[in-house]
């Protein structure tokens, strides 16, 4: 489950305080960039703008004046320079001079400074006024519109927030929490399918994009962010419902399956598939690669020779006795594996042998029917043994089959079943 939210949501605020005096978007609206959304009453910054000119208009002049009388200033200092060289002038006098011009240049530099910070006024007092005008930052529609014709905002600390729009509906996200155990399953491109209570009989589709490595831990449970994509081209997603969301980690077609709850609970656990059954379910399931006739021959041919239940013997681990039950363990191979699991390596002996045997058919298949059949193969070698109920006649008889994935609805069948044979619930007692 999660919530639809659009990809970018835009938090429209204002920097400036005062009253809203229009207000010309609602919600649903489609704006555009630039489109004015909402306007303050300018009367304010339009005063402050124009006692901020005239400020620098009086600054200006002061600097003029100032300019003006280093200018003479330096101009009687030459002056006073020259008739000292001719010892015309008293030494005091041309100190006087250059004291009165230093001043006049100290003069002028303060007008300057003092018109460059009144230049910066103004230029604060004309953002100021365009601020009061909102303008659409994105093209986009209005999800919410938070303020009213005649409100006063108040900018301080914190930008009042105005408007919410969302940058484009057409593309929406879904943010699912994923448990921990299920976590490792998911990579980015996943296919999601999820539906809303809105359309209750249409499925959506979405894919995954993002797998966020920082939990969401509440007491011992941690649950991982996903973030999915979605199209919305006819519109009918709208940001906020909830979705009910099935991520799809792995997708099998055109394979036998059947209901998960036709399977009758087994006490001694699923047994790992012998080789011969594996190869007998090869022979079973081999038209989805796509199989010319002479790659069908090739095949058939390699399958005639059984692989054979050996390889390198070890003591039988009383946790196989268990989970598989004596008999069952005493057929298996067992490989010593650092990793302390050996049902895993039994099914990757299993798997590079397998590998091993139809090595060169596998060389003549092009690269699209090597995909399919490597997965086959993949699939074959974690599958497990299950059994069902089956209608024989009158009677109901326990029979073995081969099966695969499974979606905790349908469960894909490889071997043991065809698809004229009934199978039936389970029935109380039934040995």
């Amino acid at each position: 489950m999660g919530r639809i939210s659009a990809k970018s949501t835009v938090a429209v605020g204002t920097q400036v305080s005062g009253e809203i005096s229009e207000v010309s978007a609602d919600f649903n609206q489609s704006v555009s960039k630039g489109e004015i959304i909402a306007k303050i009453n300018p009367a304010r910054y339009q005063a402050q703008l124009q006692s901020a000119v005239a400020s620098l208009s009086g600054a200006q002049s002061s600097l003029e004046r100032s300019s003006e009388r280093a200018s003479q200033s330096l101009r009687d200092l030459q002056r006073a320079r020259k008739l000292a060289d001719q010892q015309l002038v008293a030494k005091a006098d041309l100190e006087k001079e250059q004291e009165t011009q230093r001043i006049a240049e100290l003069d002028m530099r303060a007008a300057q400074s003092s018109v460059q910070s009144l230049q910066a006024a103004v230029q604060s007092a004309r953002y100021d006024l365009d601020q009061t005008i909102i303008r659409s930052p994105v093209h986009g529609v209005v999800l919410e519109r938070l303020v009213e014709s005649g409100q006063t905002v108040a900018s301080s600390f914190e930008t009042p927030t105005l408007f919410r729009i969302a940058e484009d509906l057409s593309k929406l996200k879904i943010e699912l929490a994923v448990d921990e155990a299920d976590i490792g399953k998911i990579i980015e491109g996943n296919p999601v399918y999820f539906s809303v209570d809105a359309y209750p009989n249409r499925k959506f589709e979405g894919v995954v994009v993002q797998r966020r490595i920082a939990p969401n831990i509440q007491g011992n449970n941690a649950n991982f962010p996903v973030v999915v994509e979605v199209t919305n081209p006819e519109g009918f997603l709208i940001p906020g419902m909830l979705a009910d969301a099935t991520i799809s980690v792995a997708e099998r077609i055109n394979v036998l399956k059947i209901p998960s709850e036709y399977l009758v609970p087994s006490a001694g656990g699923n047994e790992i598939p012998t080789f011969g059954a594996i190869q007998d379910a090869i022979k079973e399931n081999f038209s989805t690669v796509g199989l010319t006739k002479r790659q069908q021959k090739s095949l058939e041919t390699e399958l005639v020779m059984k692989l054979p239940e050996q390889g390198i013997k070890s003591r039988v681990p009383s946790e196989l006795v268990n989970f598989f039950g004596a008999a069952a363990a005493s057929r298996i191979v067992v490989i010593d594996d650092e990793s302390g699991d050996p049902v895993a390596a039994i099914r990757r002996d299993r798997k590079q042998r397998l590998g091993e045997k139809f090595f060169a058919f596998r060389s003549t298949l092009n690269s699209s029917q090597q995909l399919v059949w490597d997965q086959l193969l993949s699939d074959l070698v974690e599958s497990r043994y299950a059994s069902v109920l089956v209608k024989n006649g009158d009677k109901v008889i326990k029979r073995s089959i081969l099966i695969g994935m499974n979606d905790d609805v349908s469960t894909q069948v490889f071997s043991g079943l065809a698809t004229q044979d009934l199978i039936v619930l389970q029935i109380n007692n039934f040995q």
